[in-house]
């Protein structure tokens, strides 16, 4: 039997100004197995973002319960959240969000350096390995303005896998890519699939709306079909 990675039941999300209160997330209830493929697709402004960041406990639901990886997450501290983030999550934005002035190795290896890991220096081995898988192995020591939006976002990729965690989020991560560096990270996602790694892909390319075995639409908070 699969294990369940993330549990949602009526998940919701409002912003409150002085004159209205808007829905973001609208009573979303969905499950995530180990080794699911689910491509999250919807319009600009459908909730897709705000359920992301949700998922990935970059912020409290207004309403709802939500587990990840066994733990029961909602109400959390800040600090008890991002605890669960870097042991359980690899997040690959779109802007890539690597540190323009450290090389593209201290990038991987971030999370570590964040975690306080102990084993920084035998670890620096898992980061050469992640980046030859990946094929950015000889940029290692670039910074990252000296690489293309493709080689950026496979060091991305790297970082998000150096703590091996349970789910790897991709938000919209070809969207900065022209066709042949979009293909590839996509391609790199269905291999890390493949190999067993959870992916939870956010997207408006309707290409790649049937890509995963989950496919799931958003549309004004709100799930259409899971």
């Amino acid at each position: 039997m699969s294990k369940v990675l993330i549990k949602a039941e009526g998940l919701s999300k409002c912003y409150q100004t002085k004159s209205r209160i808007t829905t973001a997330v609208d009573d979303v209830t969905l499950s995530v197995d180990e080794g699911d493929f689910v491509v999250l697709s919807g319009e600009s402004g459908s909730g897709k973002s705000t359920l992301l960041r949700l998922l990935c406990l970059l912020e409290q639901p207004s309403k709802g319960t939500l587990e990840i990886s066994g733990h029961h997450v909602t109400g959390l501290s800040d600090s008890n959240r991002a605890r669960i983030r870097h042991k359980h999550i690899g997040i690959v934005f779109q802007q890539y969000n690597l540190i323009p002035n450290i090389n593209c190795l201290d990038n991987i290896t971030l999370p570590l350096r964040l975690n306080t890991f102990p084993g920084l220096k035998k670890d620096i081995g898992l980061a050469v390995k992640l980046a030859e898988d990946l094929g950015v192995a000889n940029r290692l020591k670039d910074l990252p303005s000296a690489l293309s939006g493709g080689q950026q976002q496979r060091i991305a990729i790297a970082r998000s896998l150096i703590m091996n965690p349970d789910l790897i989020f991709a938000d919209e991560p070809t969207g900065n890519l022209d066709s042949k560096s979009s293909a590839s990270v996509v391609n790199i996602l269905k291999k890390l699939n493949d190999e067993g790694k959870t992916i939870f892909l956010i997207t408006h390319e309707e290409k790649l709306k049937n890509i995963g075995n989950k496919n799931i639409i958003i549309s004004d908070g709100g799930l259409l079909n899971e």
